[in-house]
């Protein structure tokens, strides 16, 4: 894929997709190509810039730390939790 041509192209053979993600080919059809749509002309199995971009938009990290995981109780905590409760 050539600069020029990369600049301008709209479809990506998963070879050139996988250029544009800076990945190698293997990693692009074990990691990615599942989860970008496709576009078929004939027997050639193309991806849209577009979709490869929504790709990596959805993975970015936030800056925020995720949110802490609500604390799992057992059955039996509960069943004290709703004792204590009723008085």
């Amino acid at each position: 894929m050539s600069s020029g041509l990369a600049e301008s192209a709209l479809l990506f053979s998963a070879r050139d997709a996988a250029a544009f993600l800076g990945i190698s080919l293997t990693t692009f059809r074990d990691h990615v190509a599942a989860d970008v749509p496709l576009v078929r002309i004939g027997r050639r199995v193309l991806y849209d810039r577009r979709d490869l971009q929504h790709w990596i938009d959805d993975r970015k990290a936030s800056r925020e730390p995720p949110p802490m995981p609500l604390a799992r109780t057992s059955a039996r905590a509960e069943q004290i939790l709703a004792y204590l409760r009723s008085k």
